[in-house]
């Protein structure tokens, strides 16, 4: 299946560019950006302690759009995978991303659109319950999410869009036999998928504060209305994701993720420290809070 994923993606960014490139109206864009991010520690007879570590991020984004200044069709794909070596914990993985959105506008009004949202996320490879690297947490399309949505954009200028959606159907994959037994991700145990519909909002800001630093920041807010739980429906799903870029020179760039998630319906890992080593301490809703920072080669195209 992952196979027939990445094999399937690689036909449709081939074709659409073929196409965009081929189209003689200059209403096609495409561009894209390649990056690896490096980061190491090492100690060598330090009094203080330390553990060596190594890490290694590869990632790939790639745009497709469609303006005619009554039509904007944005195509983005964003893939992310990297490992981390430490002593202590062996080797890791800490980024892995299948992120691929596409919006369709049509001007509505000044600065207004009508929008049709189509997203999709998962992941590449299995995740583990560390310490315990034999507990499977996630694996491909285990889980996957599928937004589809219908709404108004509205776009002041080229930093800054601010999307609502009253109607928006969310759609919870976990092709996992053994974590859909366990109803993760908010499935019904057993079932390998879970229907929402509700309201969807997304903010989007990018925003080159200082010659050669960038910040993009993207916020994604969706509430089931619809929840057959009424306790439930009050409760606000939260995707907040941050990067600050720092471009040294054309092939060399310093970057800073945080990535945010909260969402009611996955309960995470819990951990104790009992005298001085950490134990598991069940399951529970926490914000998830991942942080990355590497020197990055960048290429462009």
């Amino acid at each position: 299946m992952r196979r027939i994923f990445i094999a399937i993606t690689i036909l449709l960014i081939a074709s659409i560019s073929s196409f965009a490139q081929s189209d003689t109206t200059n209403y096609w864009l495409t561009k894209g950006n390649a990056q690896l991010l490096v980061n190491q520690a090492s100690f060598t007879n330090w009094a203080q302690g330390g553990n060596n570590s190594v890490s290694g991020t590869a990632l790939l984004n790639y745009n497709i759009t469609y303006d005619d200044s009554l039509t904007i069709w944005e195509n983005v794909f964003d893939f992310g995978y990297g490992l981390i070596n430490t002593d202590e914990y062996g080797t890791r993985k800490n980024e892995d991303k299948i992120d691929i959105l596409s919006n369709f506008n049509h001007i509505a009004a000044n600065k207004l659109y009508y929008t049709g949202k189509l997203n999709f996320k998962s992941q590449f490879v299995e995740g583990y319950n560390y310490p315990n690297d034999s507990v499977e947490v996630s694996n491909f399309l285990a889980p996957a999410y599928v937004i589809l949505s219908a709404g108004i954009t509205y776009k002041p200028n080229a930093d800054f869009s601010f999307y609502l959606s009253p109607a928006t159907g969310k759609m919870t994959i976990v092709n996992d036999d053994t974590l859909s037994a366990q109803g993760a991700y908010g499935v019904t145990p057993g079932d390998k998928i879970r229907l929402e519909f509700g309201a969807y909002a997304t903010i989007d800001y990018k925003k080159e504060v200082m010659e050669n630093i960038t910040f993009k920041s993207k916020l994604d807010l969706f509430n089931n209305y619809t929840d057959p739980n009424t306790d439930n429906r009050s409760n606000i799903d939260v995707n907040w994701e941050n990067s600050l870029n720092l471009t040294v020179n054309k092939y060399i760039t310093v970057n800073m993720f945080a990535h945010l998630i909260y969402d009611h319906d996955i309960l995470v890992p819990l951990f104790k420290e009992v005298d001085g080593v950490e134990v598991p301490d069940g399951v529970g809703r926490r914000l998830q809070v991942k942080q990355t920072l590497g020197l990055g080669f960048s290429y462009k195209f």
